[in-house]
């Protein structure tokens, strides 16, 4: 008697020579572009709880990345690469919780210009200080600094939810995903 075969989704077949499996070097290379957020954390002396809370990461999220369960999207992809190029000075800014930063440093840790950081700053969007002999230097809390970057990230969540809620009553074909079926045993 032959072997019944088992079921797979189409595709998937092990013996697709079309689709073979990755090999471990093609494995590593497609890792090799992804931050290992676990060693960011660990370079920050950070736990997950401080490292989620400091970057506005849900804290699932980072233990899914660290336990392998799922990658970053893109967005927090880049994110993280911002903050890998930054790990040099940021463990010098965690431990001191109420760092303050030029103008120069804040703008690399939010990835934006310099220009753009000075004019929020100017229309107070993030609080600043002035220092120098004439007040010609301003320095931002990272504290704050911090608190701005979650609150951009909640303002622009929202506004996705509210477009995709506009989209979905002018039916424009953005549906919501099906819930999932129960599986008949």
């Amino acid at each position: 008697m032959r072997e019944k075969p088992t079921k797979k989704a189409p595709g998937r077949e092990v013996n697709d020579p079309e689709n073979p499996p990755l090999t471990a070097e093609q494995l590593e290379h497609l890792r090799e572009g992804i931050p290992n957020t676990r060693a960011i954390r660990r370079r920050l002396e950070m736990t997950q709880e401080e490292f989620a809370d400091a970057f506005g990461f849900s804290l699932s999220s980072i233990r899914h990345q660290e336990q392998g369960r799922h990658a970053p999207d893109e967005d927090t992809l880049a994110y993280l690469r911002t903050i890998a190029r930054k790990t040099a000075t940021l463990p010098e800014l965690r431990r001191e919780h109420h760092a303050e930063l030029s103008t120069e440093e804040a703008a690399d840790v939010l990835d934006v210009s310099r220009s753009f950081l000075v004019r929020l700053l100017d229309e107070g969007k993030i609080p600043c200080c002035e220092v120098g002999k004439h007040g010609s230097q301003r320095r931002v809390s990272f504290v704050d600094l911090m608190r701005y970057r979650r609150s951009i990230d909640r303002d622009r969540l929202a506004a996705l939810e509210e477009l995709t809620a506009q989209a979905q009553e002018l039916d424009m074909g953005y549906e919501p995903d099906p819930p999932p079926r129960a599986k008949d045993d």
